[in-house]
């Protein structure tokens, strides 16, 4: 390559990130603080106003590329923070690695994973900058634009994690997020960006306005007021039909769900430290403390192929238990499709004739680098051992969205993120789920606050599709959730423990689980 040829790149890549150092900095410092609304920090109220100094900021210095520069700074620090639990996965001594090691893999996941999803809302602040140059419409286009973009397109593909949705900040209003049922998360995610765009184009309005013409700024006032005070009213509305909702809800449980929590260190089951025999006895020992009704053992409580005939003897205890405790036992354990072996729940009955004593529910959407090595045979040799550091084998995928036969009627099961697909619970729902079960694992981030931010989407898909949601998770926190979204059940954060609640079946469908509009 030429000299010349070097400096016209070099001179092409200055041109394409010449930005506003100020302006950039900004967008940095807003998206951190933004990404303290989300559950775990909890400052909720930060979420209706953080991604207004991006929209100002984009629309003050506007061109394509440098709303997409600005943008993406925007987002790596806002997915930083929200997502800085993965810094949780600390130590790593059960993949081999000391702990200089562990730092140095911790901080690329810490940077890869942030600068894919800033990268999404690139996307959106690119498309943004287009929408700016509209007459009219702006503020209706600019949040349905971010949901198409951050939520619906960061849902598809292998590499999905629409985890960081600024909707779940709200979960612990119980009366804004009851709309839920109606407009579902993804709504209550377009009303906060409404309301960001509303007090961006606010303010771009009084900075570009003539300070001197009072009448100018008069009718700017009274336009923004209306724009504004439509939001108020549609808040006020909002929190009066969650309120009228919460005070003529009365659930009335018929049977018992029992959450169970083993708080086994994830060292201790991948360096072999403990058994499957001697984890299914701490699981069977909790067992004797639960009620009768519907118990459930979290993710690879049963690390085995469950239902394989060398397993006979442990499959043979779980069913004398349901048995024994006129009960329906729900546990993460590993299945096969084919010859292929499946992350998996089994629902193992008392009650039932034989053939129809169980029914699996194999895992559908799994993760990536966790459960399987996406493009892996594309791979260089090197790279794919350093990708599937974790994922020592595939998972096959499951197919079909399988609910489980219990003794108190049908569960809508997904294992561990599958729950941030708002899609999967309608699915299960509308195929005639009568409550929800979510299985997980979450002790590969030790005291982070992913459980936090875990039980926030469930409380979400509990309010959408009107269900009882019950939650074990190894480690904890595992909650019992009602269909108003109240946490029924809480337990201690690793702490060995069992919690119980009454629950019922619901055939009914919300006007969500009916409608299909974005999923």
């Amino acid at each position: 390559m030429s000299n010349t040829t070097k400096t016209n790149l070099l001179n092409k890549s200055k041109t394409f990130f010449s930005v506003d150092l100020r302006f950039f900095l900004i967008c940095c410092i807003s998206g951190a603080f933004w990404g303290t609304s989300a559950p775990g920090y909890d400052l909720w109220l930060l979420a209706w106003i953080g991604l207004s100094p991006l929209l100002i900021i984009i629309a003050l210095d506007n061109s394509p590329r440098k709303a997409f520069i600005y943008s993406l700074g925007f987002g790596f620090f806002y997915n930083l923070v929200y997502l800085g639990w993965f810094a949780g996965l600390f130590p790593l001594r059960w993949l081999g690695l000391n702990d200089f090691l562990a730092v140095l893999l911790i901080i690329f996941v810490l940077i890869v994973i942030p600068i894919y999803q800033a990268i999404v809302i690139g996307l959106f602040g690119t498309a943004y900058s287009y929408i700016l140059k509209l007459k009219s419409g702006k503020i209706i286009l600019t949040p349905l634009l971010w949901v198409l973009i951050f939520e619906i397109l960061n849902s598809l593909g292998p590499l999905a994690l629409p985890w960081a949705m600024v909707q779940y900040s709200q979960y612990q209003l119980p009366t804004m997020v009851q709309v839920c049922d109606i407009i579902g998360g993804t709504g209550i995610g377009y009303i906060v960006i409404l309301n960001n765009t509303a007090y961006a184009l606010f303010l771009l309005d009084w900075i570009k306005s003539d300070k001197k013409n009072e009448q100018q700024q008069m009718s700017l006032l009274k336009k923004h007021s209306f724009i504004l005070g439509f939001i108020a009213l549609l808040l006020f509305t909002i929190n009066i039909y969650g309120y009228k909702k919460l005070l003529k809800t009365h659930y009335k449980g018929e049977f018992n769900a029992c959450i169970t929590q083993a708080a086994i260190p994830v060292e201790f089951y991948r360096t072999g430290k403990i058994s499957t025999k001697e984890q299914l006895a701490v699981y069977l020992n909790l067992l004797k403390y639960c009620p009768d009704g519907v118990i459930v053992f979290p993710e690879g409580a049963v690390s085995t192929t469950l239902r394989d005939d060398f397993n006979f003897a442990k499959l043979f205890l779980l069913k004398l238990s349901a048995e024994a405790k006129k009960s329906t036992i729900i546990t993460g354990t590993y299945d096969r499709i084919g010859e292929e072996e499946t992350n998996a729940v089994i629902a193992i009955n008392s009650g039932f004739p034989d053939d129809d004593k169980m029914s699996v529910y194999h895992k559908r959407h799994l993760v990536p680098f966790g459960e399987y090595t996406p493009f892996r045979e594309f791979l260089p040799e090197p790279l794919e051992k350093l990708a599937s550091i974790s994922s020592t084998r595939d998972f096959a995928q499951g197919k079909n969205p399988l609910l489980l036969n219990t003794t108190f009627g049908k569960a809508g099961c997904f294992i561990c993120y599958e729950v941030v697909f708002p899609f999967m619970a309608k699915e299960m729902v509308s195929k005639g789920a009568e409550f929800l079960v979510n299985v997980s694992n979450l002790g590969w981030f030790h005291n982070s606050i992913i459980d936090k931010q875990f039980i926030s989407m469930c409380s979400m898909r509990a309010i959408e599709n009107n269900r009882y949601f019950i939650v074990s998770i190894n480690n904890g926190s595992s909650a019992i959730i009602s269909p108003t979204g109240e946490i029924l059940a809480l337990t201690p954060k690793n702490e060995t423990s069992y919690f119980s609640a009454k629950i019922d079946t619901i055939r009914s469908l919300t006007f969500y689980t009916k409608w299909n509009f974005f999923q």
